[in-house]
């Protein structure tokens, strides 16, 4: 078992979805509006076609891919596309260790919510979901013809069993040892773990080729974070290992690199609730939606655990304001006030009935 699972260290190869779930399950999961950041990294080269990898919008002008996706093989960078319409590439950050890129967009996605990236130390035993753009098969024939299924956007999940160091008698390690790290878990198949419990989750998954630069992602508080980059596994097509994983970029562990590039990521733009990078009405939607939420707290904008009214009046303060920019002056639409109370009545009900 360890010998099969040290034979090859590639980049995200071999996807696997379980064999007893219809694929189409991991097709809508890939579709829900959390994940909608995830597109593709557009290239061009082997024998002058275009294909593709993935890559994750973390801010409206910047995305983060796997280091060795951009101008992979001698190919010619082409543009990261967000729901049908590609964003020609700008500079390009590679780090200098870690399998970690950076890539500028000319033009800014709109329409569009980038990803929060992860900044804790809490998402080692979270069951977190993949999603990217990469060829598939199912567990009943775990090695996949390289490009012969890739892309519409699909997910899956697993449970983050540790990094790679961790099981390091198990499994190749002799850099990026630091990666988030995972085994797929066969049904009925116990005897091909490598890490973590055996028992598979309802849509198990594993990475393919094509889902390099994509991203993993866990829950935490009611928000959705970016807590990986696609970036390693161990197996290839046609070599019949018995015994798959996958190494993810820890987020974390690169945050003050990426913001030293991205400095808007350092300190949110207070206010813009669907992150879109300006702070409008759209914000003020998100915040009546789901005031009184203690569980989805993307507008909770002053951090209490509660949307209320008091993160209406941070998006007050804050409305017109655009990443990166000083305040716009213009002026703040009011809500009208019989709208706004009967958006309040609920909340204050419940207030004065636990305050009597």
């Amino acid at each position: 078992m360890c010998i099969a699972a040290i034979a090859y260290v590639g980049q995200a190869r071999a996807g696997v979805i379980r064999a007893d779930v219809p694929d189409q399950q991991y097709l809508d999961l890939g579709q829900d509006p959390r994940y909608e950041a995830v597109g593709r990294y557009w290239l061009n080269g082997f024998g002058g076609f275009d294909w593709f990898a993935s890559a994750v919008l973390i801010h409206p002008k910047w995305i983060l891919t796997a280091r060795h996706v951009p101008n992979f093989g001698g190919s010619i960078n082409i543009g990261y596309e967000a729901e049908g319409v590609r964003h020609p590439f700008g500079r390009i950050f590679k780090h200098p260790s870690e399998d970690l890129a950076v890539v500028e967009l000319q033009t800014a996605v709109t329409g569009i919510t980038p990803s929060q990236l992860y900044r804790g130390t809490s998402e080692i035993g979270s069951v977190a979901t993949l999603v990217g753009f990469g060829d598939f098969t199912d567990s009943s024939s775990p090695h996949p013809t390289e490009g012969s299924n890739r892309g519409p956007r699909r997910a899956g999940q697993n449970v983050i069993d540790g990094l790679r160091s961790d099981f390091s008698q198990k499994v190749f390690c002799s850099n990026w040892c630091g990666q988030l790290f995972f085994d797929f878990d066969y049904p009925g198949g116990p005897s091909k773990n490598i890490s973590g419990n055996e028992l598979p989750l309802p849509l198990e998954y594993i990475s393919a080729s094509g889902d390099s630069g994509g991203g993993l992602f866990v829950e935490e508080n009611g928000q959705t974070y970016l807590a990986g980059i696609s970036s390693t596994d161990n197996s290839v097509p046609g070599v019949p290992d018995a015994s798959l994983w996958s190494g993810w970029v820890r987020v974390a562990d690169y945050f003050d690199w990426i913001t030293d590039i991205v400095p808007d990521l350092a300190e949110p733009l207070l206010g813009d609730y669907n992150r879109n990078g300006v702070v409008d009405a759209a914000d003020y939607t998100l915040w009546k939606d789901n005031f009184g939420s203690t569980t989805e707290l993307a507008a909770d904008g002053n951090g209490d655990g509660v949307i209320d009214a008091a993160d209406y009046t941070v998006w007050k303060d804050n409305f017109g304001n655009t990443a990166g920019a000083a305040a716009a002056i213009g002026s703040v639409p009011e809500p009208a006030s019989a709208a706004l109370l009967l958006t309040l009545a609920p909340w204050l009900i419940r207030f004065f009935r636990r305050r009597n």
